[in-house]
């Protein structure tokens, strides 16, 4: 079958990794020209980079061992391969580099409003900060827990049981929705 995503796959994620790469080096270019010194933000934002480019080589590992490919003409001793690095490593890595990035965004704000802000606009800032960690943990955990053992999400063919693609639905709504008073409290408190 000639059928396959394969190139566009890696184009499309590629092209994501070199633009955001370019990004961050202007930003710690302007940065060096201006003379101020890295603060966390900027360290969070290449921390953030470096998982998208983790998270990109995971998913070309993948494509390098069929993913993308017709199904009938992936090679079965290659799909634990395309499982592993397509949905447990570079889903894990690039929500972290996403969190990293507003967290890096929220310190930029922090350190903007350091002083011109009040106390209660920095607790905000902290709180959104405190749900992006929290939300990240239980996005991982979610990830890896659908299945037992943790194994069967790569390895599916081994003993073991995984929830159904409405449990994991499920789950994130109730994440979400235990989340989401935290983003109307500081308005409430006024």
């Amino acid at each position: 079958m000639d059928e396959s995503a394969a190139t566009s796959y890696t184009a499309a994620v590629f092209s994501l990794v070199g633009v955001s790469g370019l990004c961050v080096a202007l930003r710690l270019l302007a940065r060096r020209r201006k003379g101020t010194p890295l603060w966390w933000d900027d360290l969070l934002m290449v921390v953030s980079w470096l998982c998208l480019v983790v998270g990109a080589v995971s998913i070309q590992l993948s494509v390098a061992n069929g993913l993308g490919h017709h199904v009938a003409d992936i090679r079965m001793e290659h799909l634990e391969i395309i499982l592993f690095y397509g949905t447990v490593i570079a889903p894990a890595v690039t929500i972290a580099a996403s969190v990293a990035s507003k967290i890096s965004f929220a310190l930029t704000l922090l350190r903007i409003c350091s002083t011109g802000c009040t106390e209660k606009i920095k607790r905000v800032i902290w709180g959104v900060i405190i749900s992006l960690l929290a939300l990240l943990l239980v996005a991982i955990v979610m990830l890896l827990a659908t299945c037992s053992p943790i194994e069967k999400n790569w390895r599916p063919y081994i003993e073991g049981h995984c929830l159904g693609q409405a449990s994991s639905l499920h789950g994130a709504l109730i994440v979400a929705g235990l989340l989401a008073p935290s983003c109307f409290l500081p308005t409430l408190s006024r």
